[in-house]
């Protein structure tokens, strides 16, 4: 769960984040994995998470935070609109397609997204939770990591 006075909010309205697939892991590039305690990095740990690049958009949805915005690739910034058309969104632009993420239950969630890759596909990228006023710029983000096997699988 996230630290309740980490996002700015008003009275006792639960805190909602801005949630993104991006396109490199915590701390390193796509490949080297994050930086572990033989191999130094430069920056402290409250800055990996900004070294993680663009919004993951391997389809090309052009969006302001895509990792091809201002290529040929992506000439103008596109609005993620997932009703009318998906084409506009990011892959990994999880806000656009679902909306803000709500820290208002203390359980576990779960969330279909029918327009994204197979998750074994999204090994060493990376997720990013940012507060909705944008201050702090990203308060959590992981490694995607593969999933385990079953027990009893070899």
């Amino acid at each position: 769960s996230v630290i309740p006075w980490i996002c700015p909010q008003t009275g006792s309205d639960p805190v909602e984040l801005l949630w993104h697939v991006n396109e490199r892991p915590v701390g390193g590039s796509l490949g080297e994995g994050p930086p572990s305690s033989s191999t130094p990095w430069e920056g402290t740990p409250d800055q990996w998470c900004l070294t993680t690049g663009g919004h993951w958009d391997p389809t090309f949805g052009c969006g302001g935070l895509s990792q091809f915005q201002n290529t040929p690739s992506c000439p103008a910034v596109k609005v993620c609109d997932p009703e009318y058309d998906l084409t506009s969104c990011e892959m990994g632009d999880l806000t656009g397609k679902h909306g803000l993420l709500s820290t208002a239950s203390q359980t576990l969630s779960y969330y279909e997204d029918p327009y994204i890759t197979n998750i074994e596909n999204m090994v060493g990228l990376s997720i990013n939770f940012s507060c909705a006023s944008g201050q702090p710029p990203v308060v959590a983000c992981a490694n995607l990591l593969p999933d385990a096997p079953p027990p009893g699988f070899a």
